[in-house]
């Protein structure tokens, strides 16, 4: 943390109070900023947009923005100091905008794979009597851009009528209304500042309210709430959500400090609620006592904030803008416009397909997936718009590919759908028809396709045993590799036990079968003795063995190629293990 000398600062305007619903919260912080920035001889002064023109700012040369609600954390006076050329703290106004509007945060979120609630729209009756359903009776409604938990209703097994009562409350607000699962679990928060560093997540709170009713009154004016910080949470657990927060912050564009709500589940994972750009700085407030734990008092705290003042400009706005005329320049289409054309589109996104509005990254073997296996999979499931289009549906249908192994898939502000398809990276064909994956999967696809950069070993066997077959395989390669051959099949039998056909570079190839129960180091020394053991053996039998059969104590059968003989294909005797005749 660098050190901050307030005579650098210069004049500093505390803009507090304000006309939103959370004004007297506002105040409360204002002061509390205000008595901190004195106390420690910086030149401030006081600013309260609802009494004062905005004349007053004359002569300001930073603003500690501690305003809360519409036209605090909003964009709105951002957009004000930016127009001014005031230097101010916290995030700029699209990061604000975005903050302050919990279903576009979700979106935003969720485009970066962030764990967030379920959750819907509520306009009418209609949709609260489909929020009951979706979430049986367990459900949160809330405004959409309300802050210190005005207008929130947490319902425990409700009726659809407590339901429609909660909305028409929430409604009041005059906003769009949103209803979410109730996810059961630990209140915790995070503050996340920069205190000369970069954006870095500060000790979990856990917040223990009555009841766990944490709302305005639990907030800001009652004792009888306990706050834990450090929160009693395992170690990896911390580290887990901290750096979620961090992401779900850049994600956003936060800037300077924030502060995230979670809820952690019985079983470790969590979900994040909502972010708060303009955090509370009053007594009871949660950013201080997380800083307080770092050992910053309340002043250096204040004081760290005001320091890292700015103007945000619009540059990250232009950015995005320019990317999204470019993208429709690219399809001359906006997201699920329903006369779409999918094609692949080269240069602006290389290595990606367009398809029906949603942008498809490959991850592995671009050659495995075609923009014609990307159409049809999204046939007839794209549905809705880029807020209610169902992102799960999407990414079962791409999973249908044989090649996916996995899906991202997520919302990219402004109006994009992203979808990264992770593929199986192939190691080994297993048996006749499947491929061997290196997480152990076996699916089935082309083989061409698989064996494009290279041949694939056969791997061959009891299905269960698969990776131990495999990992077997390796270290046979490892060894024969060494002294110039190459494995190009293995195979185990319980009867029979190991097979392995190997060769030299344009050689011919050798069958060697070598007894179960033995383990991998044993084998291994009677592979090193057998091929160094081959020149002689080929110069006493006069050519180059097809097959050797190590399984006998003291020894080794050797079979003589016929004069006319071809060399057996590995194909052709992989599955014969436990034959002894024909002259071995």
């Amino acid at each position: 943390m660098k050190s901050v000398d307030v005579k650098d600062l210069g004049k500093i305007a505390v803009v507090m109070g304000g006309s939103s619903g959370e004004r007297e919260v506002s105040l409360m912080s204002g002061s509390g900023v205000l008595k901190a920035l004195q106390s420690v001889g910086a030149d401030v002064v006081k600013f309260d947009p609802a009494e004062q023109p905005l004349s007053d700012l004359a002569g300001i040369d930073r603003a500690f923005l501690i305003l809360h609600g519409k036209g605090g954390e909003d964009g709105v006076i951002q957009g004000v100091m930016e127009f001014l050329k005031i230097p101010y703290t916290g995030s700029g106004v699209q990061a604000s905008a975005i903050g302050i509007d919990k279903e576009m945060t979700k979106a935003v979120w969720e485009a970066q794979g962030i764990p967030v609630p379920r959750g819907m729209v509520l306009r009418n009756e209609t949709d609260c009597e489909e929020a009951h359903r979706r979430f049986n009776g367990n459900l949160v409604i809330k405004p959409s851009k309300e802050g210190s938990s005005l207008g929130l209703y947490k319902l425990k097994n409700a009726t659809v009528d407590q339901v429609k009562e909660a909305f028409a409350k929430s409604q009041e607000a005059g906003m769009t209304v949103l209803a979410e699962e109730y996810v059961f679990g630990r209140e915790l928060t995070v503050a996340v500042l920069d205190m000369g560093e970069g954006l870095k997540a500060f000790p979990i709170i856990e917040i223990k309210a009555p009841d766990g009713d944490y709302d305005f009154e639990h907030k800001y004016f009652s004792d009888e709430t306990v706050y834990v910080c450090p929160a009693e949470v395992p170690e990896n657990v911390t580290e887990k959500i901290k750096a979620v927060v961090e992401k779900a912050a850049l994600a956003v564009g936060a800037d300077a400090w924030s502060r995230i709500d979670v809820i952690l589940r019985d079983d470790g994972s969590f979900v994040l609620l909502e972010i708060n750009t303009a955090p509370g700085m009053t007594p009871h407030s949660l950013v201080p006592l997380a800083a307080r734990t770092c050992g910053i008092l309340y002043e250096e705290l204040v004081k760290q904030v005001a320091a890292r003042a700015s103007l945000k400009g619009l540059r990250d706005e232009t950015l995005e803008r320019v990317n999204f005329f470019a993208f429709r320049r690219c399809f001359r289409s906006a997201v699920y416009s329903p006369g779409f054309k999918h094609r692949r589109c080269t240069g602006l996104f290389s290595g990606r397909y367009f398809v029906k509005g949603v942008d498809v990254q490959v991850e592995g073997n671009k050659d495995a997936i075609n923009v014609k296996d990307v159409a049809q999979v999204l046939d007839g499931h794209i549905h809705g718009n880029y807020f209610t289009a169902d992102l799960s549906e999407i990414a079962d249908q791409f999973k249908r590919i044989p090649w996916v192994r996995d899906v991202s898939i997520g919302r990219v502000w402004p109006n994009q759908l992203q979808a990264t398809l992770y593929l199986h990276h192939p190691i080994a064909v297993w048996g006749d028809e499947k491929l061997l994956a290196e997480d152990g999967t076996l699916f089935v696809a082309n083989q061409e396709i698989a064996e494009s950069k290279g041949a694939l070993p056969k791997i061959f066997g009891p299905v269960d045993r698969r990776m131990e077959i495999y990992k077997q395989y390796q270290a046979f390669e490892d060894t024969c590799r060494k002294l110039g051959y190459d494995v190009t099949s293995l195979t185990y039998s319980e009867y029979s036990g190991w097979t392995l056909h190997f060769k030299r570079p344009e050689g011919k190839v050798i069958k060697l079968v070598l007894k179960k129960g033995e383990n991998s180091a044993q084998m291994d020394e009677r592979l090193i003795k057998i091929i160094e053991s081959l020149p002689a053996i080929s110069a006493q039998i006069g050519a180059e063995p097809t097959e050797l059969d190590a399984r006998y104590e003291k020894g080794i059968a050797v079979l003589k190629p016929a004069p006319e003989e071809e060399t057996v294909s590995p194909e052709d005797t992989v599955q014969d293990t436990g034959d002894k005749k024909n002259g071995r």
